[in-house]
Order: C-alpha cells, then structure tokens, then sequence
C-alpha cells in the first residue's frame, strides 16, 4: 500500500506543479502584455510634446487638455481592457483623466530613480481593479510625467477560472496579504478564509518567495504555490 500511495502523491505533485507553472506563465505574459499597452500610450509622440509644452508654462492647463484629451482618449479606446487613464505632470498633478480614475488616495508613483512601471490593485467595492503607474519619459529618459493607467482584470479572471490540469476539485486564485489576512482577487469556491485554512494560505504566501513551486498539506486536501514578484501576488 505504502509504495503505490507514495507514488500516486508524487503524481498528484508533479501535475499541481506543473499546473501551477504553467499557469504563472500565461498570468505573467498576459501582465507584460499590459505593460507594453502603458509604455505605448505613453510614447505617443504629440502628447508627449504637449505635456513638456505644459510643463514649461508654455502651455495652459485648459489648452493642454484640449489638445491631448483626443489623442489619449483614442488609446484607451483602442484597447477593451483599458477602463480608464490618468496623465500626471513632472509634479505628480493631474493634468487629464479619461474613463475610470482612482481616488487619491490610492495615488501611486515611481521613485524618481525608477524607469519601471509600478503594478498595483485597487479594491472597487468588492471586485478589484489592476493599476499600471509608469513614467512618461523624454528622449534623454528624464521624467516629463507618469501614467496611471487602469485595467480590467476580467481576462485574468478567465485565466485563473481555467480549470486545466486541476482536476475536479482543484482551484486556483491569485491572493495578496491584507495585514496578516489572505485576501483572494476573485471569489473561490473553497473557503481559503476558514480557521483551518487561514494560517496555511498565510504562511504558503510568505514562504512563496523562497520556492519555485512550494506545497502545503492538510488533512483537507494540498496547497501548491508559487510567488508571482509583479505584482506581489
């Protein structure tokens, strides 16, 4: 009995392994794929120039807005997972919102020695919205200005609903740490959330970085996990 169950859990090891990579590796091209979409809307070549013009004082704010609003208003249209942008001046002050903004105080901005762009969520009542903060870079690569730009997560819904190589009681779901809580992006039909389960997905999450691909086991089921570092999930 003991070899055919030692063979039959490394099975089912190797198949949550490679579920759980493979998976990362549709999340994180799908992310790079929304990383390029940002570094496009902010190398378009005239709004660029209008916001250096503004930045100078050689433009108002109203002329800017007139201006650039059209030309920025088509990228986020262009593109369906786009639900809002906000452009920022050198001074991190707003200068044109189209579509879905945030709150202020969800505000977030590369350090001024950063040329990458900062991912981060913000909770939308209950359902969470992705968030891109990148800077707007001139020729000489200074900063002219930042981009929040705001992104549906309904595509990576699709991804991490994809029940493939899971079987039938399998799940996955991306999670960050509220506090010392997990906190799932999108509901889960098992309660992670549950006295049992808390402490294990707390500590999966914080042993996440030092694994390729950790496990945690219960007497419930097994845990497989993977850290994701863009953007901490």
């Amino acid at each position: 009995v003991a070899p055919l169950y030692n063979r039959l859990k490394l099975n089912q090891e190797q198949s949550m392994h490679f579920a759980v990579q493979s998976r990362a590796i549709v999340i994180n091209e799908y992310l790079n794929r929304l990383r390029d979409v940002v570094t496009q809307v902010g190398s378009r070549t005239h709004a660029k120039q209008a916001l250096v013009e503004y930045n100078a004082g050689r433009k108002e704010l109203t002329s800017y807005q007139a201006f650039s609003t059209p030309i920025l208003s088509d990228a986020v249209n262009n593109n369906e997972d786009i639900l809002g942008l906000m452009r920022f001046d050198q001074s991190n002050h707003l200068a044109v919102s189209i579509g879905q903004d945030i709150s202020e105080a969800f505000w977030q901005f590369p350090s001024r020695d950063r040329a990458d762009p900062v991912f981060f969520l913000v909770w939308n009542v209950t359902q969470p919205v992705l968030v891109i903060s990148a800077p707007i870079l001139d020729r000489d690569k200074s900063r002219i200005g930042t981009d929040l730009v705001v992104f549906s997560l309904s595509k990576l819904r699709e991804i991490v609903n994809d029940k493939t190589g899971l079987g039938q009681t399998g799940e996955l779901t991306l999670i960050q740490l509220d506090g010392n809580k997990p906190k799932p992006l999108f509901a889960v039909n098992r309660d992670i959330l549950n006295e049992t389960m808390q402490p294990i997905v707390v500590a999966a999450v914080n042993d996440a970085a030092n694994k390729a691909v950790g496990m945690q086991y219960w007497p419930g089921g097994v845990l497989a996990y993977r850290n994701m570092p863009v953007p901490n999930w």
